[in-house]
């Protein structure tokens, strides 16, 4: 997908796919380089360099057959910038080969930089039971 040309509605399914590539890389490619930042669904500390939200994203996709689906998102477009909120759910299978998912809400912030769609703020927690 070219994200110079992807439309706001489309974003999140641009973050679904990088995360279903299984490279980091490719998931912190989205978030911007100078500000962009991240508070990870299993993390309890706050990202806001590139390495430091690659990290998270080492250890995040690496579970087994990782994707994520959206549901209910909401987003807003104000100028340059696109807020969308909703849910998400995280499936992957374990090391004992039994399907695992985990339900989260989201919030993401991105900004049009120009040459495309980048994340400024990601926040993400588990849906309390």
């Amino acid at each position: 997908m070219n994200i110079a040309r992807i439309i706001p509605t489309d974003l999140m399914q641009l973050w679904t796919a990088a995360v279903a590539s299984g490279d980091p890389d490719v998931v912190t490619a989205l978030y911007d380089p100078q500000d962009g930042v991240l508070w990870g669904t299993v993390s309890q500390m706050r990202r806001d360099t590139p390495a430091h939200i690659r990290d998270y994203f080492v250890h995040f996709l690496a579970k087994k057959d990782l994707t994520a689906v959206v549901y209910h998102p909401h987003v807003r477009q104000v100028g340059d910038v696109v807020i969308d909120t909703g849910y998400y759910t995280f499936q992957w299978t374990d090391d004992d080969g039994h399907e695992q998912s985990l339900s989260a809400r989201y919030s993401f912030v991105w900004a049009n930089r120009g040459d495309g769609w980048r994340i400024l703020d990601h926040h993400s927690s588990a849906v309390p039971t």
